[in-house]
């Protein structure tokens, strides 16, 4: 027997009327009749409607990305600067317009010169012995 002569036929129950009906894939992720789906397009409404508010609801899905990157122009600072500062523990402050930058953004950064300046000087150090 051939893979092209196998046939997958499996009854599902639709979820809006209640009607069974075959579905012939096997993959196939229907929840709904044929019937169903034609009324659902065509804007008529069905009984299961009622019973069911999945349909023409839709939830708007906020992503974490999304919510960052609002807090950081919150904040007066890129979204890179404002997940770095986080990452690196420091306190995220609102912007102040009397110097120009986030305070705690200068902190890390002077933090971070000093770590590079620490470094070419251990290395100059060990060099030179």
């Amino acid at each position: 027997m051939k893979v092209s002569e196998i046939t997958y036929n499996r009854t599902v129950t639709c979820e809006l009327c209640g009607r069974d009906f075959v579905v012939n894939s096997k993959f196939s992720r229907a929840k709904r009749c044929p019937e169903c789906v034609i009324s659902i397009r065509s804007g008529i409404k069905r009984e299961g409607f009622h019973h069911k508010s999945i349909i023409g609801k839709r939830k708007v899905h906020v992503s974490k990305l999304d919510t960052l990157i609002r807090e950081a122009k919150e904040y007066g600072m890129s979204y890179g600067k404002y997940v770095s500062l986080k990452r690196a523990g420091y306190k995220v402050e609102p912007i102040t317009y009397t110097v120009g930058t986030n305070p705690a953004w200068e902190a890390w950064r002077a933090e971070l010169y000093a770590i590079v300046a620490a470094c070419k000087a251990r290395a100059e150090s060990h060099g030179q012995k």
